[in-house]
């Protein structure tokens, strides 16, 4: 029903005459009826039900507000008999505006998901000793990429079997070189997506365009044609 409402208050909103809403109703209708729907319910909603008085939404919607003679407020349902009362004995509209809540102080919405459990992440480690960083993509959550990076510096391994495998250990060959330690904590999550591919050209991308990283390859190849282009991109995300 909610859904029925919607697409009518959509029609009576956006069609500009009557002829254009009476061919959107008997379209929503038609499919409705299609997909199920009861065709008494639908049909009572989109042509007997006044939908909130959607017609004197409709024709009220070209009326122009004063300002002089407005009333900002917080909507609140309590108040909907002061606020007729108002615009019918003193001809003051009121306009409702969002205002800050105790839900929007004390809490987040939405379900927050630690940076360390982030996945399908192509993500960057700074050096926290000097101005490289090593970037990466991984499906894993961050937590468990950068075990992985702290296992490979920990076993100290020749620098010339990590610079000749086919996995890029840039990090720990910068590490077990250098001696610099890598500022885990601060891993800086540039995108994310589920998909392996785009992952790859993403991170290629980024291995393209960003200066003093430790990789010891250049990750996907970006074609020299898409240069312009993201350079372009880059510099106006800077």
């Amino acid at each position: 029903m909610g859904a029925i409402r919607t697409l009518k208050n959509r029609a009576l909103t956006y069609c500009s005459n009557e002829q254009l809403l009476a061919d959107e109703l008997a379209h929503l209708l038609e499919v409705f009826i299609q997909n199920g729907y009861p065709e008494k319910m639908v049909y009572r909603i989109l042509y007997k039900e006044k939908n909130g008085d959607g017609i004197t939404q409709k024709k009220h919607q070209n009326e122009k507000i004063e300002v002089a003679n407005t009333f900002y407020v917080p909507f609140h349902s309590r108040a909907k008999k002061l606020y007729n009362i108002l615009q019918k004995k003193f001809g003051i509209t009121t306009v409702f505006k969002k205002t800050m809540t105790l839900g929007n102080l004390i809490k987040r919405k939405g379900k927050q998901i630690e940076k360390r459990y982030t996945k399908n992440a192509v993500y960057k480690v700074p050096c926290g000793e000097c101005e490289k960083a090593y970037l990466g993509q991984t499906k894993n959550t961050l937590d468990t990429r950068n075990g992985q990076h702290r296992a490979m510096c920990r076993r100290k391994l020749k620098l010339s079997k990590l610079k000749n495998s086919k996995k890029d250990n840039g990090l720990a060959f910068h590490h077990i070189q250098s001696g610099h330690e890598f500022d885990f904590a601060n891993t800086q999550v540039i995108k994310t997506d589920t998909d392996y591919y785009r992952r790859l050209i993403l991170e290629g991308m980024e291995i393209k365009f960003t200066d003093n990283l430790v990789n010891l390859q250049a990750g996907f190849m970006i074609d020299e044609c898409w240069t312009p282009f993201l350079k372009k991109l880059y510099k106006e995300r800077e």
